[in-house]
């Protein structure tokens, strides 16, 4: 059906879309003012797929998907890099082909663990922020305790 259409139409949508996003949200950081670093979300979505329409698309045995691997500007939530792989491509092994601003922070989820592609950010100078995995071997540096529980963050800690 979309093979008929002129792609101008889903251009002038993705515009139209996005003046409308910055007309009712027009700063997205109001809350990290503070924050002088350029910030960027990482994550990856599988989009399940029907297997007997799209038999190239095997996941599990009788699954079909594709994942969509992500990152956006934390200051206007546009992605600035987005891929679609095969659904069984995990997201460690993406995070090796994406690299980052010196003094920027990478906010992560678990799937990106990967400690090697860790310390290429640490060592560009650029930060991370995740949640760790549950049989993550690490030693304590530093503890900071939160001022408030309100905030949502018990404790932010500097591990080795």
């Amino acid at each position: 059906m979309n093979e008929h259409r002129d792609h101008k139409l889903f251009k002038d949508l993705y515009f139209a879309l996005l003046d409308n996003l910055w007309n009712k949200e027009p700063n997205q950081r109001g809350q990290l003012k503070g924050l002088k670093r350029k910030v960027y979300l990482m994550d990856a979505s599988v989009i399940p797929l029907c297997l007997s329409i799209f038999d190239w698309a095997k996941f599990r045995r009788n699954k079909g998907a594709t994942k969509l691997h992500t990152v956006l500007d934390y200051d206007g939530c546009l992605p600035v890099f987005t891929e679609i792989s095969d659904g069984k491509v995990h997201e460690s092994i993406k995070a090796n082909s994406f690299s980052f601003p010196k003094g920027s922070v990478v906010v992560i989820d678990r799937g990106y663990v990967d400690y090697g592609w860790m310390n290429i950010l640490d060592s560009n100078g650029s930060f991370f922020v995740t949640r760790s995995k549950v049989n993550m071997k690490y030693s304590l540096v530093k503890s900071y305790q939160s001022d408030s529980l309100e905030s949502g963050i018990l404790k932010d800690q500097v591990i080795t």
